[in-house]
């Protein structure tokens, strides 16, 4: 039942968990993961809930090996009701519903003011050189195939904060008001990336605030997201062009 209705994809990164493996062998890497810990002194652990319930489906999430790494490690940014809340969100998505809260709130705010527009695009500028330096180091570690260590941990929740304030600030200024000109470069990119095509993203901004795990995103998807992340500063570009009170952002490449 957790594997159905998780699509048999990580419920925080969406990486898919059943491969098949170039000999045609069937290769499953998904961990049916604890909210509230097995035992007492485990992640979460301290609760009422029996043994029967804790290892019942409504106390499991399906997760790949470094989520489930990571919410275990950083338990205070992975409460139990926010795993809860994830594990809903991933399954209604996969069932092919819209969240009763996103309409909601997307009937309320109504969209596309100059001062929206003009504060996310500061923020991003602000995020600018956070990300470079949280990608280079993540990608180091991978390619020395280093642990990921307490100091990694701190930025991967400072990404969370950054990018849930960033989504929040995109949604209230309309995306489409951040795509004022056409930008061949990112229409290459997206031909070219067959991730980013199907996931029909308008600008680089909603392709990179789209994922959850900085880790998974850089081991899988690298080349997407750099071409996507140098692309944004284009996109910067002509924000400035239309709002010179805009701050000059700073570029890494």
């Amino acid at each position: 039942m957790l594997w159905a209705n998780a699509g048999s994809n990580c419920s925080l990164c969406r990486q898919r968990l059943a491969q098949i493996t170039s000999n045609g062998r069937a290769a499953v890497i998904g961990e049916a993961a604890h909210i509230i810990a097995e035992s007492l002194d485990g992640p979460r652990g301290q609760s009422i809930l029996d043994i029967s319930e804790r290892n019942s489906y409504f106390n499991l999430i399906l997760l790949c090996p470094t989520c489930h790494k990571l919410v275990d490690k950083d338990t205070a940014s992975y409460p139990p009701e926010k795993l809860h809340m994830l594990k809903a969100q991933h399954e209604m998505r996969q069932s092919g519903q819209r969240l009763v809260e996103s309409i909601e709130v997307a009937q309320a705010i109504d969209h596309g003011n100059d001062r929206d527009v003009i504060n996310f695009a500061n923020n991003w500028a602000g995020f600018v050189p956070f990300y470079a330096k949280l990608f280079s180091q993540i990608q180091l570690t991978q390619m020395k195939g280093d642990d990921i260590d307490d100091a990694l941990i701190m930025q991967a929740q400072e990404w969370h904060d950054r990018r849930d304030r960033l989504k929040e600030l995109l949604f209230i200024a309309g995306e489409e008001n951040t795509h004022i000109h056409r930008i061949a470069s990112w229409e290459r990119h997206k031909r070219n990336h067959e991730y980013i095509e199907l996931g029909q993203y308008l600008t680089p901004f909603s392709f990179i605030l789209d994922f959850l795990n900085p880790f998974h995103m850089i081991a899988n998807y690298s080349d997407e997201l750099w071409g996507a992340f140098n692309i944004s500063h284009e996109f910067m570009d002509y924000l400035r062009f239309k709002y010179p009170e805009l701050k000059k952002p700073l570029r890494s490449d």
